[in-house]
């Protein structure tokens, strides 16, 4: 056995039965050895597309995937997806090859302080010098990736370490099971939020990605449904609390921050998504209550008047039997609730009447959405990738399971949604997958169609043509004027076309008459498919009306939903 037997061996015992990777020579040893013991290697076009893949394995399953990379330059191009995985608490384990170890420091080829570039975007980035020790390093790192925080790790391991005898022995420091037992609240924490809301009168839970990652799902819903309080979600975690629950804030949701009295921040980030936690986001006046495994998470940029660190499904489950001796706390929501609700309705019945009455050509970019919704299932896994289509998505699309949805998450890394598309549906290959995604951001990874179909893997992509990088080009005119929308434009390019030069399935539409039979046309193709639909670019989009493109420096004081 040697080193790279030895890691993929360590890899196996922990349940790894795929990997995603592009080859190399570094590399070739291990991909032996994952042939060899039967593990699955998606190869990709580009290592950020691998990167990009294992977020969303991990934003879909609960668990961490492995990203294997070529050193050098096949390492340094993972780096944005794990940024993106980084920045959105997301478990993943990257395997960096290195130059052997007699060679470092002369200027080897591919040599570069790969551990060095990593550090800042994993919770650790370890350079292994002895074979024996990768058993120990490999355990190490699914125990760091999914405890607390989740977030990416990084082994950087050299070819002459690969190369080197190992002894099979050393498995043993490997565990074939993942320990991870996060906190519980601390009592005299869960009786103060107890108190707090049976005195309070507009609560609101805001459930993040910890939410998803601690299995709170159902005790959600339990707890929400047995005490009436309302919930929003972070927009990256939608279906961990389901969209159509009565419960859920939907479109009230700016209402809904704004006048809580109660605010209860279930495992997410108060970052710019939610106004920091100030105003005019939230009330000046709200109690906060915020649930995090990671102490560094609590108070990060307002002060919390109840900080509790916990995993979110203990704190619910305690905070749950506490309030057993108040049955009736629910009966102070009633008119809250229904506020919201009316709000919700009012705010969704406007939107639909907005879309519906949308039936000009080019196709709007907010009916397109409102087609694409028409086709999915509850089980469908949906990927939203891009700026104005992403804009409009958030508005239209809704998901009612948890692990049903990706999308860019907090870093804005567009440029996703083929790879995500793909992994979801290795994660599920009984269940559909649609990919609405803007053209711009289908040009950052476009060669992973060639992975989709090599691998064979059928699912939907719904590009929104509108020739150009929307968002920025309005910006740019409203802020300079129309001869400074340079690099803005882009041609209206035959994406399916180029889907069926790689051997896949290709629709254009150009009507909005023309879409639904390419849409049924395209998920029962069997292979591959792309509709690229030319749309409207002459649109101002939510997230370009609330001033995103122009980064304001007080981000929330231009946020403003087209809904309210």
């Amino acid at each position: 056995m040697n080193g790279a037997e030895l890691l993929v061996a360590a890899l196996y015992k922990k349940g790894v039965r795929q990997v995603f990777s592009l080859n190399g020579g570094h590399i070739s040893l291990v991909y032996k050895a994952l042939i060899d013991y039967g593990i699955r290697i998606v190869d990709v076009r580009h290592e950020e597309a691998a990167a990009h893949m294992a977020y969303a394995w991990a934003r879909l399953t609960g668990q961490p995937a492995v990203v294997l990379a070529t050193a050098g330059p096949g390492v340094t191009n993972t780096t944005t997806g794990v940024a993106t995985a980084f920045q959105a608490a997301t478990p993943m384990v990257v395997i960096g090859a290195h130059a052997p170890i007699p060679q470092m420091g002369m200027g080897a080829m591919q040599e570069i302080d790969q551990a060095g570039i990593m550090k800042p975007i994993t919770k650790f980035a370890e350079l292994i010098f002895e074979t024996k020790k990768i058993p120990m390093w490999v355990n190490r790192a699914f125990q760091t990736t999914s405890s607390g925080k989740p977030g990416p790790v990084f082994l950087d391991i050299p070819t002459s370490v690969f190369k080197a005898e190992a002894d099979p022995k050393w498995l043993e420091q490997v565990s074939d099971t993942l320990v991870v037992d996060p906190p519980a609240p601390d009592l005299s924490a869960v009786q103060k939020v107890t108190s707090i809301l049976r005195n309070a009168e507009r609560p609101l839970i805001i459930a993040g990605g910890g939410t998803f990652f601690s299995g709170a799902h159902e005790a959600l819903i339990d707890f929400a449904e047995r005490h009436g309080v309302p919930v929003l979600t972070t927009s990256l975690n939608k279906g961990v609390f389901p969209d159509t629950h009565p419960l859920h804030v939907g479109a009230a949701r700016s209402l809904a921050m704004a006048t809580a009295d109660v605010v209860i921040i279930l495992g997410a980030r108060l970052n710019f998504i939610l106004g920091y936690g100030y105003e005019p986001r939230f009330s000046k006046d709200s109690i906060f209550v915020q649930v995090d495994t990671d102490p560094t998470e609590i108070a990060r940029t307002r002060p919390i008047d109840v900080p509790v660190i916990s995993d979110v499904r203990k704190f619910l489950l305690e905070l749950d039997m506490a309030l057993q001796d108040h049955p009736n706390v629910s009966k102070q929501f009633t008119s809250w609730v229904q506020k919201l609700q009316k709000k919700d309705r009012d705010n969704r019945d406007r939107l639909d009447r907005q879309a519906a009455e949308l039936t000009s050509s080019p196709i709007h970019p907010l009916r397109l959405c409102y087609e694409v919704n028409k086709y999915l299932t509850k089980d469908t896994t949906l990927v939203a990738d891009g700026g104005d289509i992403l804009s409009y998505g958030r508005l239209a699309f809704g998901r009612d399971l948890p692990g049903h949805y990706v999308d860019p998450g907090a870093l804005g890394t567009i440029g996703i949604g083929i790879s995500a598309a793909i992994a979801a549906k290795i994660a599920r290959p009984e269940s559909p997958v649609i990919l609405v995604v803007g053209d711009g951001s289908l040009g950052f990874t476009l060669s992973e169609l060639d992975t989709a179909v090599r691998h064979q893997i059928p699912i939907v992509i719904v590009v929104s043509n509108n020739g150009g990088w929307n968002i920025e080009r309005k910006a740019m005119e409203l802020d300079f004027g129309p001869e400074y929308t340079v690099g803005t434009t882009l041609n209206r390019t035959r994406y399916d076309l180029i889907m069926e030069a790689f051997g896949g399935h290709g629709e254009w539409v150009t009507e909005l008459s023309q879409l639904p039979d390419a849409l049924q046309r395209s998920i029962e193709a069997g292979v591959p498919a792309l509709v690229n639909v030319e749309t409207d670019a002459n649109v101002v989009s939510p997230d370009l009306a609330r001033g995103l493109a122009q980064v304001p420096e007080d981000q929330p004081i231009n946020y403003k939903s087209v809904t309210e």
